[in-house]
């Protein structure tokens, strides 16, 4: 189940996208203020589930204060994350969740924008870079775990503080991209 703010394609019958004008159906505006907010908080995918047996596969939802669009079909999924026809914005469905937080990030970009950010960050996600990730962050983990007493611990305190240790040493630079940084540095004019 997938809950996305923007509409496209499902089963093969083609939707058109926002771009072209058309409307997802609303599944009503819900409690008064608090809109769908409660049920969707208790049990999501039961409430998605009996509005798209009541609605279809495209409807509106409010919730958190926000008119939400719902897609419950992975089709719908892929098609919105292609977004062949490159209408569907980024930054106007994640900007009111992430946005504080991840302002001007990749997730918040659109377009040709995105494409060109996406192609700089590409290298941080190939194999080699993935596994040595991995390698960091098991070293992490490990120390962390090893240090725990014995008893009772503050679990929230104890993965907090890991938490920030492993996000530290990822996102510092790893050994072989700062090699591939000097190489590249040498070989330029």
């Amino acid at each position: 189940m997938v809950m996305l703010m923007i509409g496209v394609h499902l089963f093969g019958a083609p939707l058109s996208l926002p771009c072209s004008g058309d409307v997802a159906v609303s599944a009503g505006a819900g409690f008064p203020v608090l809109g769908h907010t409660l049920p969707f908080l208790r049990d999501a995918r039961a409430l998605i589930e009996r509005h798209r047996r009541r609605h279809g596969d495209v409807f509106t939802l409010r919730v958190l204060g926000r008119e939400t669009t719902a897609f419950p079909h992975p089709d719908a999924t892929r098609e919105i994350y292609l977004d062949r026809e490159r209408c569907l914005s980024s930054q106007g469905g994640w900007a009111s969740s992430i946005g504080p937080m991840f302002s001007g990030g990749l997730m918040l970009r659109d377009f040709e924008d995105h494409h060109r950010h996406r192609l700089v960050m590409a290298h941080a996600f190939r194999r080699v870079a993935l596994d040595g990730y991995t390698e960091r962050i098991h070293a992490v983990v490990d120390r962390h775990v090893a240090r725990l007493p014995d008893g009772r611990v503050d679990a929230y305190a104890a993965v907090k503080a890991m938490t920030l240790d492993v996000a530290t040493r990822s996102l510092s630079a790893p050994p072989w991209v700062r090699r591939r940084a000097r190489s590249t540095t040498r070989s330029s004019p």
